[in-house]
């Protein structure tokens, strides 16, 4: 218990050290997390470009920091795990130029009602957390997850063509509704 108390009092720490432009902070941050965050992006997206993808989704933690996205310290492996998960998703997007997939995302988002719809490019695009589209659209956080599932399921049943499993996303989705980078 008495670890897991001071590993949380470190990540606190080093949240409030990048929130207050300490260069430690990132460098701290770099050293932690850069050997998982590597790891994800290469087994989602290969080696091509992977330090640069990696400095990248480095950078993109730093500034959620700084612009305050981060609510609770505590929960940075969390927040960097989301940015990165992001990262991968908005790669896959722009790597999804094929038809077909753009065809059954179409399909995918005209399945579902407005309000999910709402959902999943508040999530997906826009980069809100579950928490803020709960409170600003009044839905549970449960609904948030379930949009995402049944997003997801709906696109898995495709007869087509389909991304890998792990980066099937709304992002992806996003791509059928007109989201440019």
């Amino acid at each position: 218990m008495g670890e897991e108390k001071e590993s949380l009092a470190n990540c606190a720490e080093l949240a409030a050290r990048i929130h207050n432009n300490d260069p430690s902070g990132r460098e701290d941050l770099c050293a932690i997390f850069a050997d998982g965050i590597r790891f994800l992006l290469s087994r989602e997206l290969g080696p091509h470009d992977l330090n640069a993808r990696v400095c990248a989704a480095i950078d993109a933690v730093v500034d959620g920091i700084r612009r305050s996205e981060l609510p609770n310290p505590e929960d940075l492996l969390r927040f960097v795990r989301t940015v990165v998960r992001r990262h991968i998703a908005a790669h896959t997007v722009s790597a999804c130029e094929d038809s077909e997939s753009t065809a059954t995302m179409s399909r995918v988002l005209g399945s579902v009602s407005s309000r999910d719809r709402e959902i999943l490019v508040r999530f997906y695009l826009r980069g809100q957390s579950a928490e803020q589209i709960c409170a600003e659209m009044s839905v549970s956080d449960a609904d948030v997850a379930l949009t995402r599932s049944r997003a997801r399921a709906r696109f898995s049943q495709s007869p087509e063509k389909r991304p890998p499993q792990s980066s099937l996303g709304a992002l992806e989705l996003g791509a059928a509704a007109g989201y440019q980078k």
